[in-house]
Protein backbone atom coordinates (compact mmCIF):
# COMPACT_ATOMS: atom_id res chain seq x y z
CA UNK A 1 0.00 0.00 0.00
CA UNK A 2 1.43 3.37 -1.08
CA UNK A 3 1.30 6.26 1.41
CA UNK A 4 2.58 9.82 1.08
CA UNK A 5 1.71 13.44 1.88
CA UNK A 6 1.02 16.21 -0.62
CA UNK A 7 0.35 19.82 0.44
CA UNK A 8 0.17 18.47 3.98
CA UNK A 9 -2.66 16.05 3.09
CA UNK A 10 -2.09 12.32 3.74
CA UNK A 11 -2.76 10.12 0.69
CA UNK A 12 -3.25 6.35 0.70
CA UNK A 13 -3.24 4.33 -2.53
CA UNK A 14 -4.72 0.85 -2.17
CA UNK A 15 -3.51 -2.04 -4.39
CA UNK A 16 -7.00 -2.36 -5.88
CA UNK A 17 -6.60 1.12 -7.36
CA UNK A 18 -3.87 -0.17 -9.67
CA UNK A 19 -5.94 -3.24 -10.51
CA UNK A 20 -8.87 -0.99 -11.43
CA UNK A 21 -6.61 1.13 -13.63
CA UNK A 22 -5.23 -1.97 -15.32
CA UNK A 23 -8.67 -3.34 -16.21
CA UNK A 24 -10.09 0.07 -17.19
CA UNK A 25 -7.10 0.65 -19.48
CA UNK A 26 -7.56 -2.74 -21.21
CA UNK A 27 -4.37 -3.98 -19.68
CA UNK A 28 -4.74 -7.59 -20.83
CA UNK A 29 -5.03 -6.46 -24.45
CA UNK A 30 -1.84 -4.39 -24.13
CA UNK A 31 -0.07 -7.30 -22.43
CA UNK A 32 -0.95 -9.62 -25.29
CA UNK A 33 0.47 -7.10 -27.75
CA UNK A 34 3.60 -6.49 -25.69
CA UNK A 35 2.63 -2.81 -25.22
CA UNK A 36 4.06 -2.40 -21.73
CA UNK A 37 4.72 1.32 -22.19
CA UNK A 38 1.01 1.93 -22.77
CA UNK A 39 0.13 0.14 -19.54
CA UNK A 40 2.64 2.13 -17.49
CA UNK A 41 1.66 5.42 -19.13
CA UNK A 42 -2.05 4.83 -18.54
CA UNK A 43 -1.52 3.97 -14.86
CA UNK A 44 0.50 7.17 -14.33
CA UNK A 45 -2.16 9.24 -16.11
CA UNK A 46 -5.09 7.84 -14.14
CA UNK A 47 -3.17 8.14 -10.86
CA UNK A 48 -2.25 11.77 -11.55
CA UNK A 49 -5.72 12.73 -12.82
CA UNK A 50 -7.68 11.18 -9.95
CA UNK A 51 -5.22 12.63 -7.43
CA UNK A 52 -5.75 16.13 -8.91
CA UNK A 53 -9.53 15.61 -8.72
CA UNK A 54 -9.40 14.54 -5.06
CA UNK A 55 -6.99 17.36 -4.20
CA UNK A 56 -9.63 19.75 -5.50
CA UNK A 57 -12.08 18.35 -2.96
CA UNK A 58 -9.52 18.14 -0.18
CA UNK A 59 -7.93 21.57 -0.47
CA UNK A 60 -11.18 23.49 -0.95
CA UNK A 61 -12.95 21.41 1.69
CA UNK A 62 -10.20 22.01 4.25
CA UNK A 63 -10.19 25.72 3.47
CA UNK A 64 -13.97 26.08 3.81
CA UNK A 65 -14.80 23.51 6.48
CA UNK A 66 -11.63 22.88 8.47
CA UNK A 67 -11.26 19.54 10.22
CA UNK A 68 -8.89 16.72 9.36
CA UNK A 69 -8.54 15.93 5.67
CA UNK A 70 -7.08 12.91 3.90
CA UNK A 71 -7.37 11.16 0.52
CA UNK A 72 -7.78 7.50 -0.39
CA UNK A 73 -7.43 6.09 -3.90
CA UNK A 74 -9.25 2.78 -4.09
CA UNK A 75 -10.96 0.32 -6.46
CA UNK A 76 -13.62 2.77 -7.67
CA UNK A 77 -11.50 5.90 -7.98
CA UNK A 78 -10.82 8.25 -5.10
CA UNK A 79 -12.30 9.63 -1.90
CA UNK A 80 -11.51 12.82 0.01
CA UNK A 81 -12.39 12.65 3.70
CA UNK A 82 -13.19 15.68 5.86
CA UNK A 83 -13.37 14.50 9.46
CA UNK A 84 -15.01 17.00 11.84
CA UNK A 85 -15.35 19.57 9.03
CA UNK A 86 -18.16 22.11 9.32
CA UNK A 87 -19.88 22.87 6.04
CA UNK A 88 -22.87 25.03 5.28
CA UNK A 89 -25.00 23.83 2.32
CA UNK A 90 -23.20 26.39 0.14
CA UNK A 91 -19.66 25.47 1.19
CA UNK A 92 -20.49 21.76 0.91
CA UNK A 93 -21.55 22.25 -2.71
CA UNK A 94 -18.41 24.28 -3.39
CA UNK A 95 -16.29 21.47 -1.96
CA UNK A 96 -18.08 18.87 -4.09
CA UNK A 97 -17.74 20.93 -7.28
CA UNK A 98 -14.04 21.57 -6.65
CA UNK A 99 -13.14 18.03 -7.73
CA UNK A 100 -14.70 18.13 -11.22
CA UNK A 101 -13.49 21.71 -11.67
CA UNK A 102 -9.92 20.60 -10.91
CA UNK A 103 -10.25 17.84 -13.52
CA UNK A 104 -11.69 20.21 -16.12
CA UNK A 105 -8.84 22.65 -15.47
CA UNK A 106 -6.40 19.81 -16.15
CA UNK A 107 -8.32 19.11 -19.38
CA UNK A 108 -8.03 22.75 -20.46
CA UNK A 109 -4.31 22.76 -19.64
CA UNK A 110 -3.85 19.61 -21.72
CA UNK A 111 -5.59 21.17 -24.72
CA UNK A 112 -3.50 24.35 -24.45
CA UNK A 113 -0.30 22.29 -24.22
CA UNK A 114 -1.27 20.33 -27.35
CA UNK A 115 -1.96 23.50 -29.30
CA UNK A 116 1.43 24.91 -28.26
CA UNK A 117 3.27 21.68 -29.00
CA UNK A 118 1.53 21.20 -32.37
CA UNK A 119 0.51 24.65 -33.64
CA UNK A 120 -1.96 25.34 -36.43
CA UNK A 121 -4.32 22.87 -38.02
CA UNK A 122 -2.29 19.86 -36.86
CA UNK A 123 -2.86 20.71 -33.20
CA UNK A 124 -6.53 21.47 -33.73
CA UNK A 125 -7.01 18.17 -35.54
CA UNK A 126 -5.28 16.20 -32.79
CA UNK A 127 -7.40 17.91 -30.12
CA UNK A 128 -10.52 17.11 -32.14
CA UNK A 129 -9.47 13.48 -32.41
CA UNK A 130 -8.75 13.24 -28.68
CA UNK A 131 -12.09 14.79 -27.70
CA UNK A 132 -13.90 12.60 -30.18
CA UNK A 133 -15.50 14.96 -32.67
CA UNK A 134 -12.99 14.19 -35.45
CA UNK A 135 -12.44 10.88 -37.20
CA UNK A 136 -8.88 9.75 -38.11
CA UNK A 137 -9.93 9.97 -41.77
CA UNK A 138 -10.53 13.72 -41.32
CA UNK A 139 -7.01 14.52 -40.09
CA UNK A 140 -4.56 16.59 -42.09
CA UNK A 141 -1.22 15.10 -43.13
CA UNK A 142 0.67 16.69 -40.23
CA UNK A 143 -1.63 15.09 -37.67
CA UNK A 144 -1.38 11.73 -39.43
CA UNK A 145 2.41 11.95 -39.31
CA UNK A 146 2.25 12.53 -35.55
CA UNK A 147 0.09 9.44 -35.08
CA UNK A 148 2.41 7.29 -37.19
CA UNK A 149 5.77 8.52 -35.88
CA UNK A 150 5.18 9.61 -32.26
CA UNK A 151 1.94 7.92 -31.26
CA UNK A 152 2.94 7.46 -27.61
CA UNK A 153 3.18 11.24 -27.23
CA UNK A 154 -0.33 11.69 -28.62
CA UNK A 155 -1.54 8.77 -26.48
CA UNK A 156 -0.53 10.63 -23.31
CA UNK A 157 -2.52 13.72 -24.26
CA UNK A 158 -5.41 11.66 -25.58
CA UNK A 159 -5.79 9.78 -22.28
CA UNK A 160 -5.42 12.95 -20.21
CA UNK A 161 -8.31 14.43 -22.19
CA UNK A 162 -10.40 11.27 -21.97
CA UNK A 163 -10.07 11.04 -18.20
CA UNK A 164 -10.31 14.71 -17.27
CA UNK A 165 -13.04 15.76 -19.69
CA UNK A 166 -15.35 12.78 -19.95
CA UNK A 167 -14.92 11.39 -16.45
CA UNK A 168 -15.41 14.87 -14.97
CA UNK A 169 -18.69 15.19 -16.90
CA UNK A 170 -19.88 11.67 -16.03
CA UNK A 171 -18.98 12.36 -12.41
CA UNK A 172 -21.50 15.23 -12.43
CA UNK A 173 -24.41 12.89 -13.23
CA UNK A 174 -26.94 12.52 -10.37
CA UNK A 175 -25.66 9.11 -9.29
CA UNK A 176 -24.69 8.37 -5.70
CA UNK A 177 -21.93 8.39 -4.51
CA UNK A 178 -20.56 10.47 -7.43
CA UNK A 179 -20.16 14.22 -7.08
CA UNK A 180 -23.27 14.90 -9.14
CA UNK A 181 -25.24 12.59 -6.87
CA UNK A 182 -24.00 14.43 -3.78
CA UNK A 183 -24.94 17.76 -5.33
CA UNK A 184 -28.41 16.52 -6.26
CA UNK A 185 -28.81 15.01 -2.80
CA UNK A 186 -28.12 18.40 -1.22
CA UNK A 187 -31.14 19.83 -3.07
CA UNK A 188 -33.62 16.91 -3.09
CA UNK A 189 -35.34 16.42 0.26
CA UNK A 190 -36.87 13.02 -0.43
CA UNK A 191 -34.33 10.23 0.06
CA UNK A 192 -36.47 7.76 -1.88
CA UNK A 193 -36.65 10.15 -4.82
CA UNK A 194 -32.89 10.71 -4.75
CA UNK A 195 -32.15 6.99 -4.70
CA UNK A 196 -34.62 6.41 -7.54
CA UNK A 197 -32.98 9.12 -9.68
CA UNK A 198 -29.55 7.66 -8.90
CA UNK A 199 -30.64 4.10 -9.72
CA UNK A 200 -32.29 5.02 -13.03
CA UNK A 201 -29.39 7.22 -14.15
CA UNK A 202 -26.87 4.50 -13.31
CA UNK A 203 -28.95 2.06 -15.38
CA UNK A 204 -28.82 4.40 -18.37
CA UNK A 205 -25.03 4.72 -18.01
CA UNK A 206 -24.68 0.92 -17.92
CA UNK A 207 -26.55 0.61 -21.23
CA UNK A 208 -24.73 3.51 -22.91
CA UNK A 209 -21.36 2.39 -21.55
CA UNK A 210 -21.84 -1.13 -22.85
CA UNK A 211 -22.92 0.13 -26.28
CA UNK A 212 -20.33 2.91 -26.72
CA UNK A 213 -17.26 1.98 -24.67
CA UNK A 214 -17.78 -1.80 -24.63
CA UNK A 215 -16.13 -1.85 -21.21
CA UNK A 216 -17.24 -4.55 -18.75
CA UNK A 217 -15.49 -2.66 -15.95
CA UNK A 218 -17.62 0.47 -16.50
CA UNK A 219 -20.76 -1.67 -16.58
CA UNK A 220 -19.68 -3.43 -13.37
CA UNK A 221 -18.88 -0.16 -11.58
CA UNK A 222 -22.20 1.50 -12.39
CA UNK A 223 -24.09 -1.72 -11.68
CA UNK A 224 -22.56 -1.53 -8.20
CA UNK A 225 -23.74 2.08 -7.85
CA UNK A 226 -27.22 1.11 -9.07
CA UNK A 227 -27.37 -1.74 -6.55
CA UNK A 228 -26.31 0.58 -3.73
CA UNK A 229 -29.04 3.04 -4.74
CA UNK A 230 -31.59 0.22 -4.88
CA UNK A 231 -30.65 -0.81 -1.34
CA UNK A 232 -30.94 2.80 -0.19
CA UNK A 233 -34.34 3.10 -1.88
CA UNK A 234 -35.60 -0.04 -0.15
CA UNK A 235 -34.42 1.13 3.27
CA UNK A 236 -35.58 4.78 3.02
CA UNK A 237 -38.81 5.74 4.77
CA UNK A 238 -39.51 8.99 2.90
Amino acid sequence: MLKFNIFGIPVTVEPWFWAMGFFLGRGFQHLQNGEYMFIATWLVIIFFSILVHELGHALVGHKLGGGRTWIKLWAFGGLAYHQAARFTPKTFRMMVLAGPVAGLCLFVGTVITMLILWPGQTGRDLVGLAIGYLDPYDLNQGALDILVNTYIKFYIFNQLIWVNLWWSLVNLLPILPLDGGQLADSYIKSRKKMYMISMVTAGVVIVVGAAVFKSPFIAMMFAFFAFQSYQGYQQSQY
